[in-house]
């Protein structure tokens, strides 16, 4: 791939391209968080813009995009339901300040720490969750279900019970406008079509200009079939009539006394971080060029992002998986895309809410079941199984505690599983035992880094040891012997050796 060139005309338009597919997949789900959690519907415009431009230009990340997520979805429903919106602004501000806090004590170097498996469990999870999530909307149920990436909605269904219902209440009007538009969207990526002149246009703004107009003629010509309603995006105009029509909520810091808004506060900060990293870190390895990010960096601007979104009236931001894919697949070189994306959302927000609002939820359905599938096929399944085992469970664990609970929970099970291997991999290389018939010796010798992961395997392995053996410990090949396999082996040496009558003969270690 050749060397991008920052601000360069083809660079820029590569980013505006991708901005535009950023903000297709974003204003839906921006739209939804808000009204899901019981904020004001433009808040999710407003984090989305910020995200977009101040993520974007301070954070650690060159393809990561930045706005309201699912995943602090529980944390605002019940703080906005217990202290009311203008105080959870104040937590939102907070939240942003202890984030800058934590990006300068350097905590963003622990998502460098995250297993491979498990992120790549996250990134094929989330493709699932968008198909499971999506097709209610494919069919024509015009409820909000994309803003939960948990398996449990809040009203009580989950992922599999909203595909039974959809099967009962389908729309005619939006299965076909979904069905031709996945379609659509497939006959454009044909290479046939790549070599015309079609193949200049972004193939998602063909698809939502077809969704419209298909609808338009259902309307004409076969009116009742139709979508309509809460079954085509519903943003709110902002200029209505020439005049403001949704005044900004601002914090009230009257309240500040108050413990609950600053204990919110820390587990907000805390989540959204977390969130962060593992996106950032998924982002990464999505990268086709793999380029550096800085955790630490992303932190501080996640943070100034944050602080500045609770002081206008925004919901809490932090990385989002499906528009940092959106913004990799879509071609996006620079952090521009994700900034073409935050101003394409305030015009159209400002300027152009009304011509939105015209386009099928069907439509927007289908280019998100088109992504889905991208980030879950089965060729990165086969992929890593071939890696073995070890790196198969971790990410097919993460992917199944996803789908049935939320993504943290999921990545945090998936990363416990990865240890769980890690500690395995880890012994098979710590140190070898084995008995020598000629000798009636015992040899355990140790590899060449040997750290405190080994010490229950090598406690276990000598413990096993019969009485009256002799036991030659070889540590002449090893750099670096942690202090605590040092702590086994002396033990060994002054307690169980004597209790047991064994002869120990430790060479190239100094155990004191």
């Amino acid at each position: 791939m050749p060397a991008i060139t920052p601000f360069s005309m083809r660079t820029l338009a590569a980013d505006f391209h991708a901005g535009i597919m950023i903000f297709i997949v974003a204003l839906p789900l921006y739209l939804g968080i808000a009204m899901a959690c019981g904020a004001p519907v433009y808040a999710g415009i407003i984090s989305g813009v910020v995200g977009g431009v101040v993520v974007a230009l301070l954070g650690g990340s060159v393809v990561g995009v930045s706005g309201p997520s699912a995943g602090l979805a529980s944390i605002m429903i019940v703080a906005i339901s217990t202290v009311g919106y203008e105080n959870f602004l104040v937590v939102v501000a907070l939240s942003g300040l202890l984030q800058i806090l934590l990006g300068f004590l350097n905590l963003g170097t622990l998502g460098y720490y995250f297993p491979a498996a498990s992120i790549k469990g996250m990134i094929a999870s989330i493709g699932i969750v968008l198909i499971l999530k999506q097709f209610p909307y494919f069919i024509g149920m015009g409820e909000h279900h994309f803003t939960h990436f948990s398996f449990h909605n809040h009203d009580g269904t989950n992922s599999f019970t909203l595909l039974l219902q959809s099967a009962d209440v389908y729309t005619p009007g939006a299965l076909l406008i979904g069905l031709l538009s996945l379609f659509l969207l497939w006959f454009l990526r044909t290479p046939a079509l790549k070599r015309t002149w079609l193949a200049t246009i972004p193939a998602y703004l063909i698809v939502l200009s077809f969704g419209v107009l298909l609808n338009l003629c259902l309307a004409t010509y076969f009116p009742g079939t139709q979508v309509q309603g809460s079954q085509l995006v519903n943003l709110p105009s902002l200029l209505a009539g020439g005049q403001w029509n949704h005044p900004l909520t601002f914090p009230d810091f009257n309240h500040l006394s108050n413990p609950y808004l600053f204990r919110t506060a820390l587990a907000l900060a805390l989540i959204s971080s977390l969130e962060a990293l593992l996106v950032v870190e998924a982002a990464h390895k999505m990268d086709p060029l793999l380029r550096s990010v800085n955790l630490n960096r992303e932190l501080k601007g996640q943070g100034v992002a944050n602080f500045i979104t609770g002081l206008i009236g925004g919901v809490p931001i932090t990385q989002v998986i499906v528009l940092n894919a959106t913004n990799i697949n879509s071609g996006g070189q620079t952090r521009m895309a994700s900034v073409f994306h935050g101003l394409i959302l305030l015009i159209c927000w400002l300027f152009l809410p009304e011509l939105l609002n015209w386009i099928p939820l069907a439509s927007l359905a289908a280019i998100l079941i088109a992504l889905g599938y991208q980030l879950t096929s089965i060729s990165i399944f086969r992929a890593i199984y071939r890696q073995g085992w070890h790196q198969f469970l971790p990410f097919l664990i993460t992917i199944i505690v996803i789908l049935f609970t939320d993504i943290l929970t999921g990545v945090i099970i998936g990363i416990i599983v990865g240890f769980f291997f890690l500690v395995r991999e880890q012994n098979k290389i710590a140190f070898v035992k084995k008995y020598d018939e000629p000798t009636k010796a015992y040899l355990l010798t140790l590899g060449q880094f040997v750290s405190f992961l080994s010490k229950g395997s090598l406690q276990q392995t000598l413990e096993n040891i019969p009485e009256n053996a002799l036991v030659r410990i070889d540590g002449s090949k090893s750099k670096k012997v942690d202090l605590d396999i040092l702590s086994v082996i002396r033990d060994f040496r002054d307690h169980t050796s004597k209790r047991k009558n064994i002869r120990l003969e430790v060479v190239g270690l100094e155990i004191a």
